[in-house]
């Protein structure tokens, strides 16, 4: 049984930890065919975001 990803949508935020072991985030602004324009957030921090984080709406 295969698993289907769902494609990111405008306003999906996504955080990812670094090899260093911080956390960064990243916000769909819009999506075109297979390509996607996105943003780095302000969040760099040790532990993973809450969606509630104000960084996590400035670039």
């Amino acid at each position: 049984m295969s698993k289907k990803k769902n494609k990111p949508m405008p306003g999906q935020i996504y955080a990812a930890e670094l090899p260093n072991k911080y956390w960064c985030a990243l916000g769909v602004i819009s999506v075109v065919g297979n390509s996607y324009l996105v943003y780095t957030t302000a969040y760099y921090d040790l532990v993973p975001p809450e969606i509630e984080d104000a960084r996590l709406s400035h670039f």
